[in-house]
């Protein structure tokens, strides 16, 4: 766009803006200069020069964000080590929180009532709270069962300890009833925690395995050179059986177990029934609500082992529902048939329960397996070891199969540049770029890499990378037309080769399938596409010329007919 200035002025030029545009750009420091001596220099208007270079460096103002503070960075620094200090020594924390409990129980009962429930609130809340967060940092089931332990005997023998100081004695059978609720609290604790840890485990178990799925090739075959080399120091040692591998072989017999302990625990109940005779909740509540708690604590110590011991939710599921079928068989010979709708749906209601319980301990073995796999890899148990580097190769060759590569480079691209507009180098081979993407996925394919000067793009069909090579060859005159601003035309060589792949290609940074395919690439005439043995032989119908030269082992072929 032109603009008349008044006498004397410069008239504007294209070419000595676009000539005043690549000075400023080569040399930064030109925004400093003198805009009358840049535009006498240009034959410019000193205006123009004058509002471009003030338009150019101007810089857009942005509020910096203030740094975290002392205070926020001292409040996550404690959190961290309260957290590690809580994960160290989870047994011992639940037992402090027992006694904690214990005292604040002794402290209530020496105030009014309101107080005393304000004061139980505060103290069960933060105990059950930090027995939550314990198990949840620690993510085994084991543990839940351990702290349920400490926590409540000390939270009950503190209490005890307490009464006995007051000089309040108890009886037997305040003793015995005592014990029952101890049993009871424990075990109903425990299932509690176990849910905590099961949580944290998963959340663990799913953050590991986000790692894994995003590391790539590097870092899977540098864990497995490091394993290897942990293999080797390793000292040498028999292999033996653990408790762990009793627990895995019981898995091949989960289905058995499962209904034994339907059988088990249904003959322990109807036994109790028919020796003991047990009397009604009116004539004995104590009698009745201590077996209760017994039969309580049986099933549910017994139903979440099945479910652990089957290993995965699906047969945890399946062992609740042997259990439950059995167990149910042997509440009808002592009860009979349910007559009514409301005892059918208590029976389903207990059996339902029986299955989401053995599912939630299928879960907890499939935890507690990836914690002792965890564990061996860091003891450096030699069989741990190689089946982890086992596993592991296994996964590096996942997707293997077999693929069609083209490597297709400009021929003397040193010379095309030489002496040009960056820009404009720039903006061509970017265009070039694009044709060859565009024409790789019209004919199936997809571009791998693209270098300064070439592209690597692969196929799953031999048809299909001659194809898409016939078309860069002949279309490549229309995007010299059309897209290329250098004076010299773009002329391309093309390799074209195929060969397996372990994995997928985008995370294969080197193989040969792509080097062989860049090595042929050499040998074909500007504008002409070459390829191996290998490939030609899927390509019976075509014509080719074989050269002379072998390329790493392979022959190499001349493609005769380019198309129209």
């Amino acid at each position: 766009m032109a603009q008349e200035g008044g006498e004397g002025s410069p008239q504007l030029d294209a070419a000595r803006m676009l000539e005043f545009a690549s000075y400023v750009r080569d040399l930064p420091t030109a925004a400093e200069q003198d805009p009358r001596d840049l535009a006498k220099r240009f034959g410019l208007p000193e205006e123009l020069v004058r509002e471009s270079l003030r338009v150019a460096s101007k810089r857009e103002r942005r509020t910096e964000r203030q740094p975290s503070g002392r205070t926020r960075r001292s409040v996550r620094s404690a959190m961290s080590r309260f957290c590690s200090f809580l994960y160290a020594r989870p047994v011992v924390n639940s037992a402090f929180l027992g006694v904690f409990a214990s005292v604040a129980s002794d402290v209530s009962s020496r105030l009014d009532q309101v107080a005393a429930n304000i004061l139980l609130a505060c103290a069960f809340t933060l105990a059950g709270g930090l027995l939550l967060l314990v198990n949840g940092l620690r993510g085994q089931a084991r543990y839940a069962v351990l702290t349920s332990f400490a926590s409540v005997g000390c939270w009950m023998g503190g209490s005890i300890l307490f009464r006995v100081l007051d000089g309040r004695s108890m009886s037997l059978l305040q003793t015995l009833w005592l014990s029952a609720v101890v049993l009871f609290l424990t075990a109903l604790l425990a299932m509690f925690l176990s849910l905590a840890a099961m949580l944290g485990a998963f959340i663990k178990i799913r953050r590991e395995a986000s790692h894994e799925e995003k590391q790539d090739r590097l870092q899977l075959l540098q864990r497995i050179f490091y394993l290897q080399e942990q293999l080797s120091a390793a000292p040498a040692s028999r292999w033996h059986r653990s408790r762990w591998d009793w627990v895995e072989s019981a898995r091949n017999r989960w289905p058995w177990i499962a209904l034994a302990a339907g059988f088990g625990v249904g003959f322990i109940l109807l036994l109790e029934r028919v020796t003991l005779g047990l009397p009604t909740i009116d004539e004995a509540p104590q009698t009745v609500a201590f077996f209760g708690v017994a039969n309580f604590l049986l099933i549910a110590i017994v139903v979440p082992s099945i479910g652990f011991i089957s290993g995965t939710l699906s047969r945890g599921l399946a062992s609740g529902v042997l259990f439950a079928v059995t167990k149910s068989l042997f509440d009808v010979i002592a009860n009979g048939v349910p007559q009514s709708s409301a005892l059918w749906t208590e029976l389903v209601i207990t059996s339902a329960w029986f299955v989401l319980i053995a599912g939630i301990g299928g879960v907890a073995g499939t935890i507690e397996e990836r914690g002792q796999r965890s564990r061996r890899l860091a003891a450096a148990d030699q069989t741990t070891i190689l089946s982890e580097i086992i596993r592991l190769q296994q996964l590096l060759q996942t997707g293997s199969a077999e693929i069609f590569v083209m490597f297709a480079d400009v021929v003397k691209s040193t010379q095309i540049k030489a002496g040009k507009d960056p820009l404009k180098i720039e903006a061509s081979f970017r265009a070039f770029h694009d044709f060859i993407g565009r024409t790789v996925r019209q004919h199936g394919g997809s571009i791998h890499s693209v270098s300064g000067d070439g592209a690597v793009a692969k196929f799953s069909v031999a048809a299909d990378i001659l194809a898409a090579a016939r078309a860069v060859q002949r279309d490549i005159d229309g995007f010299n037309t059309a897209a290329n601003r250098l004076d010299l035309p773009f002329r391309v060589r093309i390799g074209l080769h195929c060969g397996e792949v372990h994995g997928e290609l985008d995370q294969v940074v080197f193989t040969n399938v792509v080097d062989i395919a860049a090595h042929i690439e050499k040998y074909a005439p500007p504008g002409g596409i070459v390829v191996t043995d290998n490939l030609k032989e899927q390509l019976p119908n075509e014509r080719f010329a074989q050269l002379e030269e072998a390329v790493d082992g392979h022959s190499v072929y001349l493609v005769l007919d380019l198309g129209p």
